[in-house]
């Protein structure tokens, strides 16, 4: 299990709290209702806990994917190295179609595919 700025909930708001504790279920339907709550909020931490609800549901997400509505992350890469950092294990594709890089959480992680 990684350990994680996630994980130990430092700075976080209820939302954000919510999304990781029900990110880690996997199968949680409360991971499907509040997994991208306090989408506005542009911190770090509020964008990595975005981020890692929406690999794990989805499965993967490019680049202009995460910069768009569903994620507003406009720098996705450094986000990627912090959950990386954090022990994530998240593998970086070439997506032919977008022209951008594709993230995907390794071992499959996600219940939809985008592809």
């Amino acid at each position: 299990m990684p350990s994680n700025r996630l994980a130990r909930g430092d700075g976080m708001d209820g939302n954000e709290k919510a999304v990781t504790d029900s990110a880690s279920d996997h199968g949680s339907g409360q991971a499907s209702r509040q997994r991208y709550s306090n989408r506005r909020s542009i911190d770090a931490e509020s964008q990595r806990a975005r981020l890692l609800a929406y690999l794990i549901e989805r499965g993967s997400v490019s680049t202009l994917e995460a910069r768009g509505r569903a994620l507003r992350i406009m720098s996705p890469a450094a986000r990627v190295l912090e959950l990386r950092e954090d022990g994530h294990p998240i593998v970086t594709t070439w997506d032919q179609r977008q022209g951008c890089a594709r993230y995907r959480l390794a071992g499959g992680g996600g219940h939809g595919s985008d592809e």
